[in-house]
């Protein structure tokens, strides 16, 4: 099973570090993601590290060629989202990724569980992906 990727890997990704090189080796290696990560992406490279809209959408561009065609945001995961937020008291962007990650089956990858508000919601869901490169 292909771990689901979070956001912060594609911002680690553009860092030239080795917290870079292990983040691009994770979205070598394959994932999923879903329409949503790619409009954080897009945020947060122009928000907080004021790329150009090109460099936006090259980074993008980059990163629906490395992986699987993004799980599209849907109504039925909209409302997986909204139930998930509710009863686990998660922030509803958060819960649309795991609403995602959920649809997608992933259970698990080589990063350590999200650390996001509500992490003891999602412990108890079993899901894990990918939020940060794992220490080599």
């Amino acid at each position: 099973m292909k771990p689901f990727l979070d956001t912060n890997i594609f911002i680690y990704a553009q860092e030239e570090s080795a917290r870079g090189d292990r983040a691009r080796a994770i979205v070598a290696d394959g994932g999923i993601v879903s329409v949503q990560i790619l409009n954080e992406l897009a945020s947060v490279l122009r928000r907080k590290l004021k790329r150009s809209w090109s460099e936006v959408a090259a980074v993008i561009d980059d990163v629906r060629t490395a992986l699987d065609e993004p799980l599209p945001l849907t109504l039925p995961l909209h409302l997986s989202a909204l139930e998930f937020a509710r009863d686990h008291n998660v922030a509803f962007y958060d819960a649309l990724i795991l609403a995602a990650a959920i649809e997608a089956g992933c259970e698990h990858s080589s990063a350590r569980t999200c650390s996001m508000a509500g992490a003891s919601a999602i412990a108890r869901s079993s899901i894990r992906f990918s939020e940060s490169p794992p220490a080599r």
